[in-house]
């Protein structure tokens, strides 16, 4: 697998651009070696990388894809040619260093799946000279690519062979996976698993496992009807289907912004806030104000009162004795008061039924 820079070919710019970057593949937060730190000059409109970056056949053959995605990173450093004399301050230069712009761009395969059965009827009897061929359609019902299905003789052995042609040149990547059913069990039996990249597209042969004879001797498991039935499935990789900048962050490397942030504990202050009016409402601490009801008294704090309800800020004139308690007599009962007085202290309600709530 290659990995290359490119730069464009625009008018504006230097003609030449001098920088590092190292470039890596990344899969579930750990990095695959090798990772490689390069310094080129880039005209416009060149391309430099590693051609010879990663063996595909150690992503493709191992477990390391997470949900079939493989992650690049490249990261760029300008090198800037400064005067020897000139004086730059640690500040500056700490900024300049740490500073980045992060760019998150995506590219997304254009893939098909195909699962189909073929059937090879009179498996017993098919001969060297004969072939099956069978067409792979897309979901468009255009021509990807056609199997042949033929004998080769290998000794005293006659091989099932397939034969891959690509109908579509825009196919880069084809995978096919063949099995068999047992009828007795109804369990899945490997028949041949098989890669193909653009290189082959020309045509490309390769051998199911086993030999006809061998299955001829297990005939009322695999095709009691004399019908090879295989079960196939087809993944094809056709060029791209989207590439694009998804998001473009400005600012300092993650690592020097975590070390200026300060973790500050959060209280719930309105909770508190709530809990202390509560207590102080229930103790009766500090009380100016009698509200009486049919059957009692509540007493109260005339500033909370008049901060919750505009009612009560012009039911109570401004006091200029002190020490002066105000009684209020209403024409509520004493379950209604009590919630009244509840809610304009904590904001809540215990249990209000709606026929309370219009009184």
């Amino acid at each position: 697998m290659a990995c290359y820079l490119q730069r464009l070919q625009n008018k504006s710019g230097p003609n030449s651009i001098a920088i590092h970057y190292d470039l890596s593949f990344v899969v579930e937060d750990s990095v695959l070696q090798p990772s490689v730190t390069l310094e080129d000059i880039f005209e416009k409109g060149q391309n430099k990388g590693k051609s010879e970056f990663l063996k595909r056949e150690n992503v493709f053959d191992s477990n390391l894809l997470s949900k079939d995605n493989l992650t690049v990173i490249c990261r760029i450093w300008e090198i800037k040619r400064r005067n020897k004399w000139r004086k730059i301050g640690r500040e500056t230069e700490t900024k300049e260093k740490n500073e980045r712009i992060s760019l998150f761009a995506r590219t997304i395969l254009k893939a098909e799946k195909r699962y189909l059965v073929w059937i090879i009827e009179k498996f017993s009897s098919f001969q060297l000279s004969e072939r099956n061929t069978l067409v792979v359609l897309s979901s468009s019902d255009e021509k990807l690519m056609t199997l042949e299905f033929f004998l080769t003789e290998d000794c005293c052995d006659e091989l099932i062979t397939i034969c891959v042609s690509y109908c579509n040149p825009s196919i880069k990547h084809f995978r096919f996976h063949s099995y068999l059913l047992d009828d007795t069990i109804g369990n899945k039996i490997e028949f041949g698993y098989q890669k193909c990249f653009n290189e082959l597209k020309e045509g490309s042969k390769f051998l199911l496992f086993p030999a006809k004879a061998k299955l001829i001797e297990e005939k009322h498991t695999y095709f009691p009807n004399d019908m090879l039935s295989l079960h196939c499935e087809f993944a094809f990789s056709m060029g791209i289907a989207f590439e694009g900048i998804e998001m473009i962050e400005n600012g300092i490397a993650p690592s020097i912004a975590r070390s200026r942030v300060v973790e500050i504990k959060q209280t719930d202050f309105s909770s508190k806030l709530k809990n202390d009016l509560k207590s102080m409402y229930d103790q009766k601490l500090f009380c100016d104000v009698k509200l009486r009801t049919k059957t009692g008294y509540f007493q109260a704090h005339r500033n909370i009162l008049s901060a919750r309800s505009p009612v009560f800020k012009r039911m109570f004139p401004p006091m200029k004795a002190k020490n002066k308690e105000w009684i209020v007599s209403t024409d509520l009962d004493t379950d209604t008061m009590h919630r009244m007085l509840l809610y304009l202290y904590t904001d809540s309600l215990e249990d209000l039924k709606w026929k309370d709530a219009f009184q």
